[in-house]
């Protein structure tokens, strides 16, 4: 009795077997495993295709880009050999649908892309009051290039390949300027913008691109603004700063303690600053100490300020025009301070006479004596400064110790500075 039931299980579930077996080959006729299996893959990517094409309205890029990915995997193909005329039939109907999915998708691709507009740069409202302006942008050959320009007051607009450097188009003097441009070489372009005075400004540089790879190699454009030559390729010009040493170490002397004085050497000293032709201003290092020793600072006042100046004009700071002048040496003059020292402190003096700074020298009261009371600072302690030249070319700076027992060492530094042109243009690298 219990062999019957267990027999009569097995054939139940053979039974069962058979019939999932048969419910498989009547859905797909007599197709293998593999067979259905790579039919039902292709049926369910073309239905999320058919679902992604219902749905979607104007696409992005990234739309764009993402169901074109879609396109080499709408391929089916099968093998006709032992099937049955069910899976003949299905595997035929797949094909024909498949086909008629993929043509529609790559239409509907061309379609969108032939109509996409790529922003390059779209500024509304935009205040330039920077003087000319140039917006760059990356093209292919075979993209075409669209620009809207509208100023409140007529501008003159140029397009430039970068790269070749030529200027391919000119408007002048209008208040709209909409037109395109065929790209016939892939470089960097150039729509440039000159107002001639403040105003606001409508901007839009835009393109479109020839088929769907295009959008996969879309890029932008890096701008630097560096130093170059006169005559270089859209160079500006603009006021710098000439900076040279007026002595080629710095000057170290000795300010004795006034009792020490008494017996030999001196609590006061007079340097002459001769300076070149054409010099504006000189800029001073006055490092005091009441230690001897050189520190590895000394000697670089010229190379700091140079190396600071530097830094400025990358962050594109104004330069040496009348009204920023001073702004501009305070700045430098703020990244350059000496080390200072509590209990190290003397007076400047500043004179413009040689009879008076000889004066000075030997030794008479300083109340007695005329210099430029606006430059010269009683009590310092180490600091660094700006003295105006006024056209002459030689000044003197008299230094005196008031302290009584101490001595105070001194490290003079003095730089020569002199309007100069200087030219600056633009530099476009491509990031991707």
């Amino acid at each position: 009795m219990k062999k019957t039931a267990i027999l009569l299980f097995i054939l139940v579930l053979f039974a069962s077997c058979g019939g999932k077996q048969n419910a498989q080959h009547n859905q797909y006729g007599n197709m293998a495993e593999e067979q259905s299996t790579e039919y039902e893959n292709m049926l369910a990517s073309l239905q999320r295709v058919e679902i992604l094409l219902d749905d979607v309205g104007e696409m992005s890029i990234d739309q764009i880009v993402s169901l074109s990915e879609f396109v080499p995997q709408l391929h089916y193909e099968y093998d006709m050999s032992g099937l049955d005329s069910t899976a003949l039939a299905k595997c035929h109907n797949l094909k024909k649908r498949t086909d008629f999915v993929r043509n529609k998708l790559e239409e509907r691709l061309q379609r969108e892309v032939a109509t996409l507009g790529i922003t390059g740069h779209k500024k509304e409202d935009y205040l330039m009051d920077g003087g000319t302006e140039a917006f760059p942008v990356y093209l292919e050959k075979g993209d075409k290039m669209f620009y809207l320009i509208e100023t409140e007051s007529p501008a003159t607009v140029k397009i430039y390949n970068a790269d070749s450097r030529k200027l391919l188009k000119t408007y002048s003097s209008k208040t709209k300027v909409h037109d395109s441009l065929a790209i016939r070489n892939s470089a960097i372009y150039l729509v440039e913008v000159n107002p001639g005075a403040t105003q606001y400004a409508n901007i839009s540089v835009g393109y479109k691109v020839p088929d769907i790879s295009r959008l996969n190699n879309l890029a932008t454009v890096n701008t630097e603004i560096v130093e170059c030559e006169k005559g270089a390729f859209r160079a500006i010009s603009t006021k710098g700063l000439k900076m040279s040493n007026v002595f080629e170490e710095p000057r170290k002397f000795t300010l004795r303690g006034q009792i020490k004085a008494a017996f030999s050497g001196s609590y006061r000293g007079i340097v002459a600053v001769q300076v070149p032709a054409g010099t504006t201003d000189i800029l001073y290092r006055l490092r005091i100490s009441t230690d001897e020793e050189d520190m590895y600072t000394d000697g670089k006042f010229s190379e700091d300020m140079n190396h600071s100046y530097s830094k400025i004009k990358v962050l594109g700071m104004p330069l040496y025009e009348s009204q920023h002048s001073i702004g501009l040496i305070q700045t430098l003059l703020g990244d350059n301070k000496p080390p200072r020292e509590e209990d190290a402190y003397i007076n400047m003096f500043v004179f413009t006479s040689s009879s008076q700074a000889k004066s000075f020298q030997d030794g008479k009261a300083t109340s007695t004596l005329q210099y430029n009371i606006n430059y010269s600072i009683m009590g310092t302690q180490s600091c660094n400064g700006r003295i105006p030249m006024n056209g002459k070319q030689t000044i003197y700076l008299g230094f005196e110790n008031e302290r009584m027992r101490f001595h105070n060492y001194v490290w003079l530094e003095v730089i020569a500075i002199s309007p100069k042109t200087e030219y600056f243009n633009a530099k476009y690298t491509i990031v991707k």
